[in-house]
């Protein structure tokens, strides 16, 4: 009972962890001009810096790249200059050098700018013109030329794909296969629950209440008895069921034991301490079978 009490809460905490994964709100884009990225830069620089060990080819491709990165954040002119003398201030390098790197970092940095600036104001125009023909649609509004000779067409919804959650399990592994593993083994834990719920009603009480039969056993003819004989109690019909998920646990071989066992005792009778026997039509009850096998044998009268 305790390894299915195990699985299936290992089942529920698997459950909730996907449902938390797959119902999180997706990460916020970091804007580019924010203090962040410009941080992420002046480390960049500084260990880009270090890496050229004093050659001023890659001193020049530091400064050009970097000063193209710089011109897609929100930083001034002034201060990504001053930033970038703060860098080439402690290298071993002559005025004039400094004064090529600089020129070199500003131009990669007005350049950037600008184009990013440029990209901007289209994309802004573009988002306008978005604007304004949703709201030019959504009020109705048709060219006065055009209204009485072409009808207005009929707006037909196009089906919109729902995107795809992939969780890197696998190129496969999609979020139609995710909700459908969960939904099994939420089947399977609720199917459990039910069908031991009922499980353990029927073998408890028909047991205790029909002295070691069942519907099955009664067909069959056979019975439950405890090893002295006595019948069951509902106690004891209880803790044999609980049996039946041990043989569960232990992959069928606590069923299957009863191919080997001198006894031919199930993994439940052995927990129980119960014998399942074969009773047919006009046998000897158990109580009288017991006490004539543990009766005295009679003495004769020579051995008296």
């Amino acid at each position: 009972m305790l390894r299915l009490s195990a699985a299936c809460l290992l089942f529920f905490v698997t459950y909730v962890i996907v449902e938390s994964y797959n119902s999180a709100p997706p990460i916020k884009e970091i804007p580019r001009d924010s203090a962040l990225v410009s941080s992420g830069l002046r480390i960049a620089q500084k260990y880009a810096w270090q890496s050229c060990e004093g050659e001023f080819s890659c001193y020049s491709e530091v400064a050009a790249g970097f000063g193209e990165a710089y011109g897609t954040t929100g930083d001034s002119e002034q201060e990504a200059i001053a930033v970038f003398d703060g860098f080439i201030a402690d290298k071993d390098l002559t005025e004039a050098q400094q004064n090529e790197l600089r020129e070199l970092f500003v131009a990669e940095f007005t350049q950037s700018k600008a184009s990013n600036a440029d990209s901007e104001a289209v994309n802004d125009e573009v988002q306008a013109a978005i604007r304004a023909g949703l709201s030019a649609g959504s009020m109705g509004v048709i060219d006065p030329d055009q209204a009485e000779t072409s009808p207005t067409p009929e707006k037909v919804a196009e089906p919109v794909d729902e995107p795809v959650l992939k969780l890197g399990l696998g190129k496969d592994n999609d979020t139609e296969k995710t909700n459908s593993l969960i939904s099994w083994v939420d089947g399977i834990i609720k199917d459990l629950g039910l069908g031991f719920g009922w499980a353990a009603l029927y073998y408890s009480v028909l047991t205790a209440w029909w002295r070691g039969h069942t519907i099955g056993k009664r067909i069959m003819r056979i019975k439950v008895v405890k090893l002295d004989g006595s019948p069951l109690n509902l106690f004891e019909s209880f803790g044999r069921y609980g049996g039946y998920t041990a043989g569960i646990a232990t992959g069928l071989l606590g069923f299957l034991q009863i191919f080997w066992d001198p006894n031919r005792q199930t993994i439940q009778d052995k927990i129980a301490e119960t014998l399942v026997l074969y009773r047919p039509p006009g046998a000897v009850p158990i109580p009288q079978l017991i006490s004539e096998h543990h009766a005295p044998e009679p003495t004769s009268p020579e051995q008296a």
